[in-house]
């Protein structure tokens, strides 16, 4: 009988120590799963620099604006017409210039481009 009494007290104090582990588990778990953590905020993505004093959008009566942009030594790289400000995007000109520095071509996003052609360093022809 006194063997019972041992052996039913053993399963009884297993049994709470497995209580006791599940107990403190569990705790840990949602303690951890609680904390707070520091959020890094998702910043807007910086806009090109622009070359101090460049001009950089013009805007118009009717809303329609356009936006200039400018490499870093100065000249201007593309240009966004925007004629309907609740639409973004608008048709982009982007300039590409000759080894020499001088205009070469303008690209139009509608799939037209201007071809600038010299003679002698000096503007022959615009096509």
């Amino acid at each position: 009988m006194v063997g019972i009494i041992l052996l039913l007290q053993f399963v009884n104090m297993k049994y709470i120590l497995q209580t006791i582990s599940l107990i403190m588990i569990g705790g840990t778990l949602m303690l951890t799963a609680c904390t707070k953590r520091p959020v890094t905020p998702q910043l807007p993505p910086v806009p090109p620099q622009q070359p101090s004093g460049k001009l950089s959008k013009l805007v118009y009566d009717t809303g329609a604006y356009d936006s200039l942009y400018y490499l870093a030594d100065g000249r201007l790289s593309k240009l966004v017409n925007n004629i309907d400000p609740a639409v973004s995007g608008g048709v982009r000109y982007e300039l590409k210039y000759h080894s020499s520095g001088k205009l070469e071509r303008i690209n139009s996003s509608e799939g037209w481009y201007y071809l600038y052609l010299y003679s002698n360093g000096k503007l022959a022809s615009i096509s």
